[in-house]
């Protein structure tokens, strides 16, 4: 998919361009989200129940405001910056690995995470 993206239903692959300015909720994603380039911001509401493998993003992931709970499978591969994320991090199972570049600005439980990270 090039160019703007809305109204997405089913999978979800090979995302090229911006996606930006999502409100509301976002729930229930089962199976592979990959291969998403460009930037991805202002992602507004509660991002939970995320099932499956999330891998290969590149580019920068800023400004995501609410809770993000209940990733479930592997985060791997996160390339580039991730900041200014607010709220509550929890509820994470499976292994997170591979993040390269900067990780700030986090708020709430998830600054615990990075302290024990940065500990081993």
């Amino acid at each position: 998919m090039r160019g703007d993206v809305s109204g997405i239903s089913g999978f979800a692959l090979d995302i090229r361009g911006d996606v930006s300015d999502i409100y509301g909720l976002i729930r229930n994603i089962r199976g592979d989200v990959s291969n998403i380039r460009g930037d991805v911001s202002n992602i507004r509401g509660i991002v939970i129940g995320i099932s499956g493998d999330v891998s290969d993003i590149r580019g920068d992931v800023i400004g995501i405001s609410g809770d993000v709970s209940d990733i479930r499978g592997d985060v791997s591969g996160i390339r580039g910056d991730v900041s200014g994320v607010f709220g509550d991090v929890s509820g994470i199972s499976g292994d997170v690995s591979g993040i390269s570049g900067d990780v700030s600005g986090m708020r709430g439980a998830a600054a615990e995470i990075i302290k024990i990270l940065r500990e081993k």
